[in-house]
């Protein structure tokens, strides 16, 4: 019956992993430490030549809110240059040449534009519709700016308000010129019916009702036309922002470092503790016992030490089972130690047949003579405890007796 590998975690073989890869938890702490100084250095020396960042938030005003007393939707009035156009007019380059020369400083100046969010409303209208959306907030507008001191940012934020108040009046103007536009049209149509339905004595009904439809349409172009001479394109001060770049602008402290320190070593463990799970090469005899219970394991052959422990232990199990002829079949690396191991074995009235590495025997030569037994040759640090398993489960199918398998350490 197959063995089947434990599963549990392997607080030894992590402990002997740390032990032999030791330098990848130093390099982690070594590399968490240096992150953290180039950190503290960018934040300390700005390459730009600029002392302090300044970030101020405007609030754009809803001027066209009022045409709902009119029953004209705000929404429905388009902005002609429409907002995104305008912001692009804002962050070119050709803006920023013409307002740094007005304002007579040196900065960088960096715009961007927040939408009001909104929210869905359960609601029944006239069409049966269901869903509507309300807006909450307002648009806003945030200026970051760089430069040598807050006077100088100050004075191109001003500039850039001003220029973003011209651009959002032209073009509320404009969406509410077209508007306009069309209303006059309808009414000069509607004027026209009107005047067509008396010639031919319509209903009065009807008349009635074309004359209510043209006070309604004059009414929201009265509306238009006055929220037009109304609009300054305002937006009003929200926040403000200042960071001055050196030691006032550091967030790195010293403590930083210990925490690096202490962050590499963790990043460090764990690497090497999943380097210990995933580890599959044969490094002692306690990875055998758990991988293979049932396997003997017959010698820990170390250079120099542990030859007569592991060839006693191999005459004593081929005796045992009344075993003639032991085969050594090696699972992969050289050791010179097999050879000297394979001449004192056979000095024991044993017959000794060194063959190939396992992975390369042919079908033939897998098959066992008779009072014939495989020992099983691990090189540590090279054979895998899968090759060992594969190894032994190969064997026994091909009728050969497995007396066990021996360590030795690699040239």
């Amino acid at each position: 019956m197959t063995e089947q590998t434990q599963s549990t975690f392997d607080l030894r073989g992590v402990l002997d992993t740390l032990r032999l890869r030791w330098w990848i938890v130093l390099l982690s702490i070594i590399v968490a430490v240096f992150a953290v100084f180039i950190q503290e250095t960018n934040s300390k020396a700005p390459t730009d030549g600029y002392l302090v960042t300044v970030y101020k938030t405007y609030e754009a005003k809803i001027e066209t809110s009022a045409l709902q007393i009119a029953q004209v939707d705000p929404s429905a009035v388009v902005p002609f240059p429409s907002f995104e156009s305008q912001l692009g007019v804002l962050q070119s380059g050709d803006t920023a040449t013409e307002l740094l020369a007005r304002a007579g400083v040196d900065a960088v100046v960096a715009v961007t534009r927040s939408e009001p969010k909104f929210t869905m409303v359960d609601t029944l209208d006239e069409a049966n519709n269901r869903v509507t959306f309300l807006s909450r907030g307002t648009t806003s507008y945030t200026y970051m700016c760089r430069a040598a001191n807050v006077e100088d940012c100050n004075k191109i934020i001003d500039a850039y308000v001003l220029k973003t108040s011209e651009l959002r009046k032209e073009g509320t103007i404009g969406g509410l010129e077209v508007g306009q536009k069309l209303i006059s049209e309808l009414l000069m149509a509607g004027e026209a019916d009107l005047n067509d339905l008396r010639s031919t004595g319509a209903p009065a009904t009807s008349i009635a009702a074309l004359e209510n439809k043209l006070v309604d349409l004059k009414t929201k172009s009265d509306a238009l036309e006055f929220t037009a001479d109304e609009i300054a394109g305002t937006l009003e001060f929200a926040s403000e922002a200042i960071i001055e770049d050196g030691a006032a602008a550091s967030f790195v402290k010293k403590s930083s470092y210990l925490y690096g320190l202490i962050f590499g070593l963790i990043v460090g463990l764990l690497i090497v503790s999943q380097l210990g799970i995933t580890d599959k090469k044969i490094r002692s005899k306690r990875q055998i016992n758990r991988g293979r219970p049932s396997l003997p394991v017959l010698g820990d052959v170390a250079t120099g030490s542990g030859l007569q422990e592991g060839i006693a232990a191999v005459v004593a199990s081929a005796r045992a089972h009344s075993i003639n002829l032991v085969r050594v079949v090696g699972l992969g690396g050289e050791s010179s130690t097999l050879s000297s191991f394979n001449n004192e074995v056979a000095k024991h009235s044993l017959q000794v047949a060194p063959l190939p590495l396992f992975s390369t025997l042919t079908a033939e030569a897998l098959l066992a003579p008779a009072n014939s037994a495989m020992l099983l040759v691990a090189v540590k640090g090279v054979s895998r405890i899968d090759s060992l398993q594969q190894a032994v489960e190969a064997a026994q199918l091909a009728g050969n007796q497995v007396l066990g398998v021996l360590l030795v350490s690699a040239d």
